[in-house]
């Protein structure tokens, strides 16, 4: 509610005498108070009233300085009583504010939550927190928990702005991330002349392939410690032999040498269960490129100049191979924006012809009780696109802007030809904007998403795809839950191969596949945030629609791995 932002004193008391009508004693006394225009409040400074919340809150906090020097019992009770309405008050106006109202910075640089913090009131704090406020600097760069002196709400602060901070240097890691798909995951394209490729760039080849492979098994880049470059790690899992050397580690057992001098190890070692679970894991998937589905984006038309009077709407028709498509109704304009998405099969490696005819109507559809009359359409202008069958894996996962150039119409037929002879000039148009990306079936079904209908879900999924592929980690967990056959409610030790939207979960003794868990349908994850909690520190729970998972990390690299991973795949299903 962008009103609160810059208030006057008028507005103030207006605002006040709302909540009065609800028989708030605090806001009567507030309207009782003189009006001095700015106040004092220790650790803040000078507090404008220029946003109603900032205001309500620090007349609280003045409240309770008053209330800790007055001597008399019944003042006590007196300004108890009006802390207990402002409480009420300033809950009223916080619910009703949005971010905006929330992150309003004084002259001071405090917001909200500096207010807050220095007030000290636990279930205010935490409400502002889980509104979503910014947790930033002040002007003296101090953070709300360095002002608050109530214990509990202080370490409420600290946990909250010690996880935002991560959030936001992943944020920055992410831009560099995103220019850059190569330096973290890269598709293998197998043929007789094979190359690397991002996932993004296009698969430029003289020799075109019919089927390509996905290599899953490389390690995501990790961020050096200080810089927000992403630099590529690749590992590779070499479990063919076990060595000599074992460790007084997790399940390892160290080995004992006889008096012959030969070594005996009692127990499955981590590097034979590590070998075991590697036998049973994908590391590449084979795609056919056909059949496969051509997205067709129609974006806009362009210079549309038809000046007709009696011209009262404008469409496309497009006809691929056999397949007639037509677009909805525009009114005519200069550049019309169409905005829509077509799909077309493409069932084998074939030639693909796009023809396009901008069609216009003179006079409007009429609508009868018994049946719909559509007008007539005539033909303005028509444009073709061929695309040739050494051309498609141009198109193959990777979107191509084209511009198809128009032509008047030109009349076929004797009929058409004659009439056209009494018509005014045909209008003229330019030329029309589109993209086009060729998806193979095989890998749409893979992507655990639904095929896109419009090209914002064009551009979500190749974010997802990519994803999909990319090898998070790999290692020990704790793990507990309600989601059935992942987790119990009992902690457990479990060993993960975690890559996409795949989680493998595996007995660490045994090394059996225990279940996968669908990271796709994850609606949130919530991170340890209060250290109330038994686990405080690399800790997270995810939460499905049909139950909780948690999830516990010994040790704090692998901790910073995971939490990596998680966002890009929660940032990734937000889209």
């Amino acid at each position: 509610m962008d009103f609160y932002k810059f208030l006057d004193e008028l507005d103030h008391r207006k605002i006040i005498l709302t909540l009065e009508k609800e028989k708030h004693s605090g806001a009567k006394a507030l309207i009782n108070t003189p009006y001095k225009g700015t106040m004092y409040i220790s650790c803040l400074g000078e507090v404008k009233r220029m946003n109603a919340v900032q205001y309500l809150i620090g007349r609280m906090i003045q409240n309770n300085y008053e209330l800790s020097s007055v001597e008399s019992t019944n003042s006590r009770e007196n300004s108890s009583d009006i802390n207990d309405e402002l409480f009420r008050a300033i809950m009223i106006l916080l619910r009703k504010s949005d971010k905006d109202v929330l992150n309003y910075e004084d002259s001071g640089k405090n917001n909200v939550l500096h207010y807050c913090a220095v007030l000290g009131n636990y279930d205010m704090t935490k409400f502002v927190l889980e509104s979503g406020v910014n947790i930033s600097k002040n002007g003296m760069s101090l953070y709300a928990y360095s002002v608050c002196e109530n214990k509990k709400t202080e370490n409420l602060l600290k946990n909250w702005t010690k996880n935002r901070e991560k959030a936001g240097k992943i944020s920055e890691e992410r831009i560099e991330l995103e220019k850059d798909f190569s330096n973290y995951k890269k598709v293998k394209i197998s043929s007789s002349d094979s190359l690397d490729s991002t996932l993004a760039d296009k698969c430029e080849s003289t020799n075109e392939q019919k089927s390509f492979q996905v290599n899953i098994s490389e390690k995501g880049a990790k961020p050096e410690p200080g810089t927000n470059n992403f630099e590529q790690v690749r590992k590779t899992f070499d479990f063919s032999s076990v060595e000599d050397t074992f460790y007084l580690r997790g399940n390892i057992k160290s080995r004992t040498e006889l008096d012959d001098g030969y070594k005996v190890v009692h127990l499955d070692t981590e590097n034979a269960l590590k070998k075991k679970i590697h036998e049973n894991v994908t590391n590449e998937i084979t795609i056919k490129r056909f059949p496969g589905k051509l997205f067709f984006y129609l974006q806009s038309i362009n210079e549309c100049l038809i000046g007709w009077e009696n011209v009262d709407l404008v469409l496309v028709k497009i006809n691929v191979n056999d397949k007639i498509f037509l677009t909805r109704e525009f009114s005519p304009d200069k550049n019309i924006l169409i905005n829509q998405m077509f799909i077309i099969e493409i069932p084998k490696k074939q030639d693909v012809n796009i023809k396009v005819t901008v069609l216009i109507k003179e006079g409007n559809n009429e609508k009868t009780k018994y049946s719909n009359l559509d007008a007539p359409t005539r033909k303005i202008a028509i444009g073709t696109q061929e695309i040739k069958t050494t051309q498609l894996i141009n198109y193959h996962n990777k979107i191509q802007t084209n511009t198809i150039k128009l032509q008047k119409y030109s009349p076929g037929g004797i009929f058409e030809a004659l009439s056209s002879l009494f018509s005014k000039e045909l209008p003229t148009v330019s030329h029309i904007d589109t993209q086009m990306v060729i998806l193979s079936e095989g890998e749409i079904i893979h992507v655990p998403f639904n095929v896109p209908t419009s090209f914002n879900e064009l551009v979500s999924w190749f974010k997802r795809r990519n994803y999909t592929y990319a090898f998070w980690f790999k290692g020990y967990i704790n793990i507990r839950g309600n989601k059935r056959n992942i987790a119990t409610q009992l902690w457990k030790r479990r060993f993960i191969y975690w890559y996409g939207y795949s989680m493998i979960i595996y007995n660490v003794y045994s090394g059996s596949l225990i279940a996968n868990l669908d990271l796709s349908k994850l609606k949130n994850v919530i991170f340890a945030d209060n250290s109330d909690s038994f686990i405080s520190t690399k800790y997270f729970k995810l939460v499905f629609d049909d139950g909780d998972v948690e999830i516990h990390i010994d040790k704090s690299d692998k901790f910073e791995e995971t939490y990596k991973a998680l966002y890009y795949l929660v940032d990734s299903l937000k889209e």
